[in-house]
C-alpha cells in the first residue's frame, strides 16, 4: 500500500528535510524578494506561475518555507522540481535602496548597496575581564557593491 503525504504536512517539515547549515546559500534566488523579471528566469514559459507567486507573496507576506510552492496550482511536477532546487526563502544578502536631499540645494543624492550578512564565530574574548574559552557568534555586513547618483 502506497502512502502520499497531504500538502499540508510536507509544507510543514520541507524546511528540516531540505535545509542545510551553511549560513550563506551562493546562487539561489529568494522567492520572497526576487523581481518578477528575476521570476521569469525561472520559469519562462510559464508567466501565470509568476503572477501566483507575486500575489502569494503579497497575501501571505511572503513564503515561510520553499514547500509552500506546492500551494502554486500552477506549477507544474516539472517546474516545481527544476525550481526547489534554485530557490530559497531565505537569503544573506539585501539589495538596500537609499534616496534623500542634500542640504538646502534639493540635490537628490541616491545610493544602491548590496550588502551580506555573514556570521563570524571566534574563539574567545580577548578581554581580560570576560576571559572565555567558549566560542560566540557575532554578525557583521559585507557591503558587495555600492553606487552612488
Amino acid at each position: 500500500m502506497r502512502r502520499v503525504l497531504p500538502t499540508e504536512k510536507l509544507i510543514a517539515i520541507w524546511e528540516r528535510i531540505t535545509t542545510t547549515d551553511a549560513p550563506v546559500l551562493y546562487g539561489l534566488v529568494n522567492i520572497n524578494t526576487a523581481q518578477p523579471e528575476v521570476l521569469a528566469a525561472l520559469l519562462p514559459d510559464n508567466p501565470a506561475a509568476i503572477e501566483e507567486i507575486l500575489a502569494y507573496r503579497e497575501q501571505n507576506g511572503g513564503f515561510v518555507s520553499v514547500g509552500e510552492l506546492l500551494n502554486i496550482a500552477s506549477l507544474s511536477q516539472q517546474e516545481l522540481q527544476r525550481l526547489v532546487s534554485r530557490v530559497c526563502v531565505k537569503s544573506g544578502t539585501f539589495r538596500i535602496r537609499a534616496a534623500g536631499i542634500i542640504g538646502d540645494q534639493r540635490v537628490v543624492h541616491l545610493i544602491d548597496a548590496i550588502v551580506e550578512r555573514q556570521i563570524v564565530q571566534s574563539t574567545g574574548s580577548t578581554d581580560m575581564a570576560e576571559m572565555s574559552d567558549q566560542p560566540t557568534m557575532t554578525v557583521q555586513f559585507v557591503v558587495r557593491t555600492w553606487k552612488e547618483r
